[in-house]
């Protein structure tokens, strides 16, 4: 399964997220409560999904399983990017929604960006069930993954002083991180 950039680029960040969120300073697994947190900022953290997913997915990890009938139309979605993917309809079709995500799942449809985010969390937590990404061994075996004449280098592409930039920041900050960027 070929992962397009957007993915390539996403899978390891977001799996990085999730370890990051899983324990707390004295090691223990708090990830469940750290979940129920973020699930209860979902609002202040909506104006993000279009810019960085990341921050907000984790609203959504462990809400989607996969049944046989779906992997296709699921699987698609790790080659595409936003723009791309198929209607939230068709993608909600290929996968079964737990009931206390559905909430969540009509509040984030409200939002522009609203489908586009939702297929890039449910391919990303298919890429997490099943080990796919750039770390798993298929992508060892494969080599890299992005389209061939793909020479960017990694990194932050986004302007400084962008206005979703510094919602991010201002987050982030909020929750006791140091900000990325200087102002």
């Amino acid at each position: 399964m070929k992962l397009s950039d957007y993915f390539f680029e996403l899978d390891e960040s977001y799996r990085a997220d999730l370890d990051d969120l899983r324990f707390d300073s004295d090691g223990r697994d708090v990830l469940q409560s750290r979940l129920k947190d973020k699930r209860s900022q979902l609002s202040a953290l909506l104006p993000m999904i279009g810019f960085d997913p990341v921050l907000v997915a984790p609203v959504f990890h462990g809400a989607f399983e996969f049944p046989a009938g779906g992997h296709q139309c699921v699987g698609d979605l790790l080659g595409q990017s936003p723009g791309e993917f198929s209607p939230w309809q068709d993608v909600a079709a290929a996968v079964t929604v737990a009931a206390w995500a559905q909430p969540l799942v009509k509040t984030v449809l409200a939002n522009a960006h609203g489908e586009d985010f939702l297929a890039t969390v449910v391919a990303l937590e298919f890429a997490l069930s099943r080990r796919l990404g750039p770390r798993s061994e298929q992508a060892a075996d494969d080599g890299d993954d992005r389209e061939e004449g793909d020479d960017r280098e990694d990194g932050d592409d986004r302007e400084d002083g962008d206005e979703d930039e510094q919602l991010s920041e201002d987050y982030l900050e909020q929750q006791g991180f140091d900000r990325r960027s200087s102002e």
